[in-house]
């Protein structure tokens, strides 16, 4: 693993990699609003690499899951297209290595985005891997549920009572980043 502080030292970094080894996919990784999407284009722009947004493109919205909610047949077939043309290609979503695999792909260069303010996570101890994960998304679930009842008070009304049944997109996606950070 590689650690870089700034976008120029994560591109000078993948282009090092890159005149050392062959490289066709990139992937860029991480939660959302952590700034993946910005360096996979800025990368994608100032290397003049072919670039695809897994999050934009392929998910089916308003399913309230995400990995399965991928248009694979499409993306698949987008991915086939560049790699036949020769380009070097800079694939950015949320959950980038677990849907490559899901079509049978690895990327050559793996990136995984945590972004920090102030030197602190900026994710808190949201994603501290040291928890494990059935704590966090309880935790979350509990910060969740004592906001709503707060929101309710505010409003005066009756605030709705959650239900946690079944795992939802924000617990997959907590999920496969525990799983990506502990087996990347």
């Amino acid at each position: 693993m590689i650690t870089v502080v700034s976008v120029q030292d994560a591109i000078n970094t993948v282009e090092n990699i890159i005149g050392a080894r062959s490289v066709r996919i990139i992937s860029v990784d991480g939660v959302d609003g952590s700034g993946k999407s910005y360096l996979a284009k800025f990368l994608s722009h100032s290397s003049k690499y072919s670039y695809i947004d897994i999050d934009g493109e392929y998910l089916i919205p308003n399913n309230g899951k995400f990995i399965e909610f991928i248009n694979y047949k499409k993306l698949k077939s987008d991915i086939n297209c560049f790699l036949a043309s020769g380009y070097i290609l800079v694939i950015d979503g949320i959950c980038a290595t677990k849907i490559l695999k899901n079509i049978g792909l690895e990327a050559d260069v793996k990136i995984y985005i945590k972004k920090t303010i102030a030197g602190e996570w900026r994710d808190g101890k949201l994603f501290c891997y040291s928890r494990k994960i059935g704590d966090v998304i309880d935790e979350r679930r509990k910060m969740l549920q004592e906001s709503e009842i707060d929101e309710a008070n505010i409003e005066g009304r009756v605030p709705e009572i959650f239900s946690f049944s079944e795992e939802n997109m924000k617990d997959e996606i907590l999920r496969y980043h525990f799983e990506y950070h502990l087996n990347p």
